[in-house]
Protein backbone atom coordinates (compact mmCIF):
# COMPACT_ATOMS: atom_id res chain seq x y z
CA UNK A 1 0.00 0.00 0.00
CA UNK A 2 1.27 3.25 -0.26
CA UNK A 3 1.89 4.58 2.89
CA UNK A 4 3.95 7.40 4.54
CA UNK A 5 5.47 8.72 7.19
CA UNK A 6 5.97 12.50 7.62
CA UNK A 7 8.66 14.24 10.38
CA UNK A 8 8.05 17.91 10.97
CA UNK A 9 8.71 20.82 13.10
CA UNK A 10 5.23 21.49 14.12
CA UNK A 11 6.68 23.55 17.47
CA UNK A 12 10.13 25.00 17.90
CA UNK A 13 12.77 22.41 18.77
CA UNK A 14 10.19 19.49 17.94
CA UNK A 15 9.72 17.02 15.42
CA UNK A 16 6.33 15.41 15.37
CA UNK A 17 5.72 12.26 13.39
CA UNK A 18 2.59 11.49 11.27
CA UNK A 19 1.54 9.25 8.92
CA UNK A 20 -1.12 8.97 5.45
CA UNK A 21 -1.52 5.49 5.68
CA UNK A 22 -3.86 5.42 2.81
CA UNK A 23 -6.71 4.33 5.14
CA UNK A 24 -6.15 7.20 7.83
CA UNK A 25 -4.19 10.11 8.38
CA UNK A 26 -3.11 10.97 11.78
CA UNK A 27 -0.62 13.16 13.92
CA UNK A 28 -0.27 16.79 13.97
CA UNK A 29 0.30 17.18 10.66
CA UNK A 30 -2.92 16.36 9.68
CA UNK A 31 -4.52 17.66 13.02
CA UNK A 32 -2.82 19.97 15.28
CA UNK A 33 -4.96 19.40 18.17
CA UNK A 34 -5.13 15.59 18.22
CA UNK A 35 -3.27 13.94 21.60
CA UNK A 36 -1.37 11.08 18.51
CA UNK A 37 1.88 12.83 18.93
CA UNK A 38 4.66 10.72 18.27
CA UNK A 39 7.81 12.75 18.94
CA UNK A 40 11.73 12.27 18.29
CA UNK A 41 14.04 12.21 21.11
CA UNK A 42 17.78 12.33 21.49
CA UNK A 43 19.33 9.02 20.94
CA UNK A 44 22.70 9.56 22.09
CA UNK A 45 24.20 9.38 18.04
CA UNK A 46 24.13 11.91 16.16
CA UNK A 47 22.15 10.02 13.10
CA UNK A 48 19.92 8.66 15.55
CA UNK A 49 16.65 9.26 17.40
CA UNK A 50 13.99 7.61 19.67
CA UNK A 51 10.26 7.33 19.83
CA UNK A 52 7.05 6.12 21.42
CA UNK A 53 4.30 5.40 19.49
CA UNK A 54 1.89 4.96 22.79
CA UNK A 55 -0.12 7.92 21.94
CA UNK A 56 -1.41 6.19 18.97
CA UNK A 57 -2.97 3.70 21.07
CA UNK A 58 -7.03 4.68 21.80
CA UNK A 59 -8.45 4.66 25.30
CA UNK A 60 -10.86 1.84 24.50
CA UNK A 61 -7.91 -0.83 23.60
CA UNK A 62 -7.57 -4.25 25.34
CA UNK A 63 -5.53 -3.84 28.91
CA UNK A 64 -3.29 -6.62 27.81
CA UNK A 65 -2.49 -4.05 25.02
CA UNK A 66 -2.00 -1.35 27.42
CA UNK A 67 0.49 -3.09 29.47
CA UNK A 68 2.84 -4.25 26.68
CA UNK A 69 2.92 -0.81 25.48
CA UNK A 70 3.84 0.99 28.67
CA UNK A 71 6.62 -1.83 28.82
CA UNK A 72 7.86 -0.22 25.55
CA UNK A 73 6.51 -2.32 22.48
CA UNK A 74 6.03 1.20 20.71
CA UNK A 75 9.62 2.30 21.78
CA UNK A 76 11.63 2.50 18.64
CA UNK A 77 15.19 3.97 17.28
CA UNK A 78 15.36 5.62 14.09
CA UNK A 79 18.70 5.56 12.10
CA UNK A 80 19.15 7.61 9.39
CA UNK A 81 21.40 6.65 6.37
CA UNK A 82 21.97 6.03 2.53
CA UNK A 83 21.04 3.17 0.70
CA UNK A 84 21.70 3.10 -3.38
CA UNK A 85 22.37 6.48 -3.34
CA UNK A 86 18.93 7.38 -1.65
CA UNK A 87 18.49 8.75 2.40
CA UNK A 88 16.42 6.49 4.41
CA UNK A 89 15.14 5.99 7.69
CA UNK A 90 15.80 2.11 9.42
CA UNK A 91 13.54 1.32 12.32
CA UNK A 92 14.62 -1.45 14.82
CA UNK A 93 11.84 -3.90 16.02
CA UNK A 94 9.41 -3.43 18.94
CA UNK A 95 10.60 -3.16 22.49
CA UNK A 96 13.42 -0.86 20.76
CA UNK A 97 14.78 -3.58 19.02
CA UNK A 98 14.47 -6.11 22.07
CA UNK A 99 11.54 -7.56 20.45
CA UNK A 100 8.83 -9.10 23.08
CA UNK A 101 5.39 -9.79 23.54
CA UNK A 102 2.63 -8.03 21.16
CA UNK A 103 -1.19 -8.88 21.07
CA UNK A 104 -1.39 -7.14 17.49
CA UNK A 105 1.20 -9.93 16.59
CA UNK A 106 -0.99 -12.63 18.11
CA UNK A 107 2.19 -13.24 20.37
CA UNK A 108 5.70 -13.09 20.81
CA UNK A 109 7.60 -10.59 17.97
CA UNK A 110 11.23 -11.53 17.39
CA UNK A 111 14.33 -9.06 17.81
Amino acid sequence: PDSRRFIDQLEFGVLSISADTGGEKWGRKFDPTTSINPTLTEAGESNQKNVNFESKIPADAPEELKAQVANGALRFTVTMGWSLGKKVLKWNGVYNGQGGPFLPAGGDVPA
